[in-house]
């Protein structure tokens, strides 16, 4: 796939492994400049090593996305390092399965706070950049599992099919302002 991503500014959530390191990979391919975040501090520096980018073309920042102060820091950061956000790939999530009967309730809340708060603590802080500039794409990393879950999937499917509905009504309310 070929897009056109040359001065433009690219997040993506949950960047220092499996799906987002792969989509941080390719949006660099791609020409973007690239905020990595991630929880994982040390994939982070293992992503750092793989890419060799300096740091005109990518930041590195620890956060964890649930934690509605990291991510304004983050933010913040990534806006002093490129000046703007174009695109937010919402990607950050964590999979537990169990039994509902057998699930921990803390399970439960630690799936929804990453997979489900964590994108609305992120589309907050970066949505009101984007109208600033009256451009923006949101990707919204749901699952199959939204679709079709399986059993012992509760928590994590659950998570997965309110970012379907989040992703519709953030359509609604965003649109106006050039921002998918």
């Amino acid at each position: 796939m070929k897009i056109d991503l040359k001065n433009k500014v690219v997040v993506v959530t949950g960047a220092a492994n499996g799906i987002g390191r792969v989509i941080t990979q390719q949006m660099l391919k791609e020409g973007a400049k690239l905020a990595a975040w991630d929880i994982d501090g040390e994939g982070l520096k293992s992503l750092n090593s793989e890419l060799g980018k300096d740091s005109s073309e990518v930041l590195f920042v620890k956060c964890d996305v649930s934690n509605e102060s990291d991510v304004k820091q983050a933010v913040e950061l990534t806006v002093k390092a490129f000046g703007k956000i174009d695109v937010l790939v919402a990607n950050a999530g964590v999979a537990h399965f169990g039994k509902v009967v057998d699930m921990d309730s803390s399970v439960w809340d630690e799936v929804f706070s990453v997979n489900t708060k964590g994108v609305f603590n992120c589309v907050q802080k970066v949505a009101p950049i984007m109208k600033e500039n009256n451009f923006g794409r949101i990707i919204i990393a749901s699952s199959f599992a939204a679709i079709v879950p399986s059993a012992d999937s509760a928590a994590y499917a659950s998570s997965k099919s309110a970012l379907i509905s989040l992703t519709r009504v953030l359509s609604a309310e965003l649109g106006e302002h050039n921002i998918t």
